[in-house]
């Protein structure tokens, strides 16, 4: 991003482990251009939501140990971030090596949990919900579901996801565990359904009301960079 936060350049890179992934930051010409900065938006399992009524910046680690084994303060870089107005915050956090290697070549401004990039986008437009929604947004390798109930949020969570069939399991636990009906209840698809190996219409079969969002966008792209949008992604769309 440059001075306006906005994006300059744009790329995909796949990788095996920490080596490949320094391979790829060592390589990238995105981080050989100066007079810009970087944004890190961390999709991992190490997260956990908490009311902003009751959050204390000094028990960060005592949320994420409630909803996940994670590694030691001494060995990972634990942050938090607001959403809502500060009615929730998203505790994340990221192993020290892997954060160091981009810290090196690209100063992180921002470091968030990718989790905080659909919980904004849903909550800012809650408003227009109607009483049952769904949302599956999709990632590779995973997916966050959400359940929306007459516009207050029910649900948020991510699940490792590769086939349809994994995705519709957990579509069912979601909708028995909030009651929520599959003939009314609208079902969302944000992202690429080819990730998770799966079709709207193989959906529908299980779903009667189900739409692919076309999402709006807070990103502003430099000509050329905005070719990423074509991932369908929801990153490449909004940010906080």
């Amino acid at each position: 991003m440059d001075h306006n936060d906005a994006v300059v350049n744009s790329q995909i890179h796949d990788y095996t482990g920490i080596e490949g992934l320094k391979n790829v930051i060592e390589e990238c010409e995105l981080f050989l251009l100066t007079g810009i900065h970087g944004r890190l938006y961390v999709h991992n399992g190490y997260f956990s939501l908490v009311p902003g009524l009751v959050y204390d910046p000094d028990k960060k680690a005592d949320y994420l140990n409630f909803a996940t084994d994670i590694l030691s303060e001494k060995e990972c870089v634990i942050f938090s971030n607001s959403v809502d107005s500060n009615n929730i915050y998203i505790i994340g956090a990221l192993e020290k090596d892997i954060f160091q290697l981009f810290e090196d070549k690209l100063p992180v401004a921002k470091i968030s949990h990718g989790s905080t990039i659909g919980l904004s986008y849903l909550l800012v437009n809650k408003y227009e919900f109607i009483g049952q929604e769904v949302f599956i947004i999709l990632d590779n390798g995973h997916v966050y579901l959400s359940a929306f109930a007459s516009h207050e949020l029910q649900v948020f969570n991510r699940f490792e996801v590769d086939s349809e069939e994994d995705l519709l399991k957990y579509l069912f636990i979601l909708f028995k565990q909030i009651n929520f009906s599959q003939e009314y209840c609208k079902v969302n698809i944000l992202g690429d359904l080819k990730l998770v190996n799966s079709r709207k219409e193989n959906l529908e079969l299980y779903f009667r009301n189900i739409i692919v969002v076309d999402p709006s966008s807070n990103i502003n792209y430099l000509p050329g960079a905005e070719r990423i949008k074509d991932t369908k992604n929801l990153d490449t769309h909004w940010t906080i």
